[in-house]
């Protein structure tokens, strides 16, 4: 359900008559680490998609990791974000953004056959240094998704 509110939302925020100049895409990379020790930090891969309009832009991002655990064996995580985000003027800013975070935990132990997941909603928050050089725009970003989530990224966008 909770998917689905965000696919509805995600939707109207990027339909056809608010698609303009303004429209990016994006990948990011980066490291996904955790305060608990059961949890492994994982490199972490990302898709942005988003619309600006002057210094603000509303982003929503899916960011996937898959790691081997030391407890569980098998762990990934699945993250689906919505930002409301601002970035100051100039080919070199600084960003700032706030939202929403949707993270489902799997994990799965091999040797007893075992499958644990968990799911948490909550607000993420973060802050970025970017650099434009259009069409395509570069940003090292950290966000902290509430909890003990935290995401360091490299991200490349692209402008259309």
């Amino acid at each position: 359900m909770k998917l689905r509110v965000f696919l509805v939302v995600l939707l109207m925020a990027f339909s056809k008559t608010s698609i303009g100049d303004d429209f990016y895409v994006g990948v990011d990379v980066g490291d996904l680490s955790f305060d608990q020790q059961a949890l492994s930090s994982a490199t972490n891969y990302g898709l942005v998609l988003g619309h600006r309009w002057d210094s603000w832009s509303l982003e929503a991002v899916i960011n996937s990791s898959e790691t081997d655990n030391a407890i569980y064996k098998d762990q990934s995580v699945d993250m689906y974000h919505l930002y409301g985000a601002y970035r100051t003027s100039g080919k070199y800013y600084l960003k700032l953004k706030a939202g929403l975070t949707y993270e489902k935990y799997s994990f799965h132990h091999t040797a007893f056959d075992k499958r644990y997941t968990d799911e948490h909603v909550g607000i993420a928050r973060g802050i970025g240094l970017g650099a434009k050089f259009s069409p395509i725009s570069i940003e090292l970003e950290y966000s902290w998704l509430g909890g003990s989530l935290e995401l360091v990224n490299l991200g490349m966008r692209y402008s259309f």
